[in-house]
């Protein structure tokens, strides 16, 4: 990558300029103050410094501070063009009132997105902002200082490959001891005393028993956290309480201020109320009376009448009841006939169920369990026998040689003809008879043939006998029919059982003779049906006679007390009279109230009313005493003023917590990185850096070696010198060939550019002249921008110059 182009119309002190880099080496000529620097400065910024800046941020206030045209302009800008792959890409950026960026890809299409802009520029650029700004962009004094910082420490220790190491951590602006303490400093320092992993203090150790000493700014914070919502809670409770009373006394002062107006108006009323009072109740009292003569004196005939009503509806229900118990009677003797014919023929079903399974036991042979168990016995001595038997075999062969008859018996079975020469297997004994000739018995020395044989035949003998006799064909033709002859007496067993309990202790005829008798009952209602109505004219009657009872008592009691109808009319008519005077007096008094339905009400309400204002007045009194002890309770802080300072607190507390976070963050990606550093090979480096070194001083200087004390010389081939005694314009060596030795190490292959200031100054001529070679060398691959104020020094470089 290199840079093709930079155009600014107003950056710092320079205007209205537009450069054109060649390949190779470019020098920019021009005396001091002439704005090189700055030129350079709007390059780096335009590639990394963001349009909008943030005032907040140092650097961004001294960018500002430093570029921006002063007294009057108010924004600043840069496009630089930059090379990448055989493809141009133009950066734009303007700083100031009205901030913009925007990226021009080499297809002319535009991109303004700041994001989507810093991805293609971070894409395109080959390593992060802080190696171009402390190798790439960097002035010869800053990597100056970094190699002597490093080389005259009295503490170096370490071999060229270390110092290296340190040297580029130290061009990033990086000491690794110093940060590494910095970062263990300040865990240490916010981490005292608390838990990071449980988010509480050590021990759990919170504001009711703290740490006094040895606490650190996390838990200082907890713990002033914590005791303002301490405070809150009591000042939100103080409050709540004197609120709270106070809005009670506000209700009460209400409710006892309408409650004293209502007494006063309703004592002017109390007077005529009280006299009310007695009026109304005797005025009620007559109305009640009289109102009950007049339904009595309307009553009384219609009571004579209904006495005589009921009267009759008792006959007339006495009559019907009669009739129910006969019919009822008749419903028994109904119910009686219905369970005859049901179980005359239950009685009939058993008899013809019987006549079945005698006809079906005559069909069936008549076999015995002895039969049975006889026909078993024979059997078994038979297969006995026959097993004995088979168990002694004899092996012969008879090999026939004439014509004579020959005859053979085999164990137990019948006599055969030998027709010719055979082989044959005899159960235990065998007979062989020659026509006229002999007769060969075999027998078995084992088994006595003859009794086994005798036994066999006898037992065959019979059990072929007992078969013939039952007429079957085998035992188990036997066995099934006594199954069946068990099976059919079980079932007459069973019908009997069921016939006797049919008849329970009755014949037949006797039942027919019962049901005989109930012929000519017919048609006659459910028992349950007509005992239904018994039940329920029965309690018609004693309703009717309790009635009839109640209204004779009530007849009695009206003539012991008004003697008759006529003198019930008088007592009437001088009840009106006094309820007319009383009604007349009444309405001299003062009407009751709304609301008011008597006198009584009134009184009634009237003493609720004077207890009821007394009970608050005391309540009042109490709520009164409270309301001071809550006033006096209250915090001198408010609430809200306290819910700020939590806000604060919580703040401060969480910032604390994020900065752990992000220390730890930190410090493990500090531990990766140094710990890749120290694990990578600096070989390579070590190399380049010796090899720039002896030749910008002509190979009079190059790595020296450590001595016992581990400390690390710089020296020619005949004599080490210490770093300490170094000259400047050696010093000045050692930076520049650091600086190319690691370019050369980060560039590779690839091409790339460096931005040199005039880095030559302090060399003598010799070295001036083997560096301007070596700068020429370096960008025959890589695009070089030398800015100096010496016109022979950019005619020894030669190169595009560029004149400031």
């Amino acid at each position: 990558m290199r840079i093709n182009r930079f155009k600014s119309d107003c950056f710092g002190g320079i205007k209205d300029r537009d450069v054109q880099f060649n390949e190779g080496l470019n020098v920019i000529l021009g005396p001091n103050e002439a704005g090189k620097s700055t030129f350079i400065n709007g390059i780096y910024n335009t590639i990394f410094k963001k349009s909008k800046l943030n005032l907040r941020s140092k650097d961004d206030k001294e960018f500002k501070n430093r570029f921006m045209p002063y007294p009057n302009g108010d924004s600043i800008n840069g496009k630089v063009h930059l090379y990448v792959e055989g493809k141009e890409y133009a950066l734009n950026k303007e700083w100031g009132e009205s901030p913009s960026s925007f990226l021009e890809l080499p297809d002319g299409s535009l991109i303004k997105n700041k994001n989507k802009i810093d991805e293609n520029i971070k894409g395109l650029l080959k390593f992060g902002q802080g190696t171009y700004e402390t190798v790439v962009f960097a002035k010869q004094r800053d990597i100056k200082k970094a190699v002597e910082k490093i080389l005259s420490s009295s503490e170096t220790t370490e071999n060229i490959t270390s110092i290296l190491r340190k040297a580029i951590m130290e061009l990033d602006g990086i000491s690794v001891d110093r940060l590494n303490d910095k970062i263990n400093n300040e865990l240490d320092n916010l981490l005292k005393r608390w838990d990071y992993d449980n988010s509480c203090p050590e021990n759990n150790r919170d504001i009711h028993n703290p740490y006094k000493i040895g606490v650190g700014e996390i838990l200082k914070a907890y713990y002033n956290k914590r005791k303002i919502e301490v405070k809150m809670d009591n000042a939100i409770n103080s409050e709540k309480k004197f609120e709270s009373i106070t809005k009670e006394i506000e209700i009460l002062k209400e409710k006892i201020d309408k409650l004293e107006r209502e007494k006063t108006e309703l004592s002017a009323l109390e007077g005529d109320i009280f006299k009310r009072s007695s009026l109304e109740p005797e005025i009620k009292m007559l109305n009640n009376e009289i109102q009950i003569l007049k339904e009595l004196n309307s009553k009384w005939p219609k009571k004579e009448m209904e006495l005589e009503f009921k009267r009759e509806e008792l006959k007339r229900l006495n009559t019907s009841m009669e009739k129910l118990q006969e019919e009822y009677e008749l419903s028994s003797k109904m119910e009686e006939k219905k369970i005859l014919i049901k179980k005359i023929s239950k009685v009939e079903e058993s008899i013809k169920r019987l006549e079945e399974l005698k006809n079906k036991k005559d069909s069936l042979q008549n076999i015995t369990k002895e039969d049975i168990k006889s026909l078993e016995r024979h059997k078994s001595i038979m297969e006995r026998s026959n097993a004995t038997i088979e168990a002694a075999t004899l092996k012969a062969n008879i090999i026939k040689k004439s014509d004579y008859s020959i005859n053979l018996i085999k164990g137990l079975d019948n006599k055969e003809e030998v027709t010719e020469s055979m082989d044959f297997i005899a159960k235990g004994y065998m007979k062989l008879e020659v026509e006229g000739i002999l007769d060969l018995e075999i027998k078995s020395g084992e088994i006595d043939f003859e009794e086994i044989s005798n036994k066999y035949n006898s037992s065959k003998e019979e059990y072929c006998r007992l078969l013939k006799k039952l007429n079957i064909k085998n035992i188990e033709e036997g066995k099934l029919i006594l199954s069946k002859l068990e099976d059919i007496n079980k079932d007459i067993e069973i019908t009997k059982n069921h016939m006797e309990n049919q008849l329970d202790g009755h014949s037949y005829s006797e039942l027919n003779d019962k049901l005989d008798k109930l012929k000519d009952i017919n048609n006659i209602r459910d028992k349950k049906e007509i005992q239904l109505e018994i039940n329920t004219t029965y309690s018609k009657i004693s309703d009717i006679k309790a009635n009839i009872k109640s209204i004779e008592d009530l007849l009695n009691e009206w003539e012991v007390k008004y003697g008759d109808s006529d003198e019930l009319f008088d007592k009437i008519t001088d009840i009106n009279l006094e309820l007319k005077e009383k009604s007349r007096e009444i309405k001299k008094l003062k009407p009751l109230p709304e609301g008011f339905d008597s006198a009584n009400d009134f009184k009634i309400y009237f003493r609720k009313l004077t207890d009821n204002l007394d009970d608050l007045k005391k309540d009042y009194s109490g709520k009164v005493e409270i309301y001071y002890q809550c006033e006096n309770s209250l915090s001198d802080v408010s609430y809200e003023e306290l819910k700020e300072q939590y806000k604060d607190a919580e703040r401060e507390y969480n910032k604390l917590i994020n900065r752990v976070k992000n220390l730890k963050i930190i410090k493990e990606r500090f531990d990766k990185i140094t710990d890749t550093i120290a694990n990578t090979t600096f070989e390579p480096l070590v190399k380049s850096f010796s090899k720039y070194l002896s030749k910008i001083t002509r190979n009079k200087y190059e790595v020296g070696n450590i001595d016992d004390n581990f400390n690390v010389n710089i020296g020619s081939k005949d004599i080490n010198i210490p770093v300490n005694l170094l000259s400047a314009g050696t010093y000045d060596s050692v930076a520049l060939a650091l600086r190319f030795a690691i370019l050369e190490n980060l560039y590779k292959d690839s091409d790339g550019f460096m931005i040199l200031d005039d880095c030559l100054v302090d060399l003598d001529p010799n070295r001036k002249n083997e560096a301007v070679e070596v700068i020429k060398e370096f960008a025959k691959k890589n695009q070089v921008i030398f800015t100096t104020c010496s016109p022979d020094t950019a005619k020894l470089l030669g190169g595009n110059i560029i004149n400031f």
